[in-house]
């Protein structure tokens, strides 16, 4: 990957970022029209191009991803006295990755999971 392609897809994510901001300020305005459409559209736009760009970066990082495994959780519904469905525990996932020969990637997420972590802990 050369700088340039970077540098291309960072402008092509800054356009649709941009445009999909616009566009969801516009339905706020306009309450006469309906412009769900449009937010969804350019919010998967804007969900392709970051899809791309983390791509690329994961070419420039030399990640090899040897084996992955995604487990879901999802809550079981319940009912109260009048029928009505609660969920009582919230959905969890989790996910191991295998990832070999990629010592700089694997050095820049364990940063930012510290970072985030640090930011993010809850002291009970």
């Amino acid at each position: 990957m050369t700088d340039r392609e970077v540098y291309d897809l960072c402008r092509k994510y800054k356009h649709y970022y941009k445009k999909h901001k616009d566009v969801q300020s516009w339905n706020g305005k306009y309450h006469d029209i309906d412009l769900s459409d449009a937010v969804l559209k350019t919010k998967t736009q804007l969900n392709d191009v970051t899809d791309e760009l983390l791509i690329s970066l994961f070419r420039e990082y030399g990640v090899c991803c040897m084996n992955m495994e995604a487990n879901y959780d999802y809550p079981i519904p319940e009912f109260d006295s009048r029928g009505r469905a609660y969920c009582s525990l919230m959905g969890n996932s989790t996910t191991n990755l295998e990832i070999h020969n990629s010592n700089r990637f694997i050095k820049c997420l364990s940063d930012y999971m510290m970072e985030w972590r640090s930011h993010n802990y809850v002291k009970l």
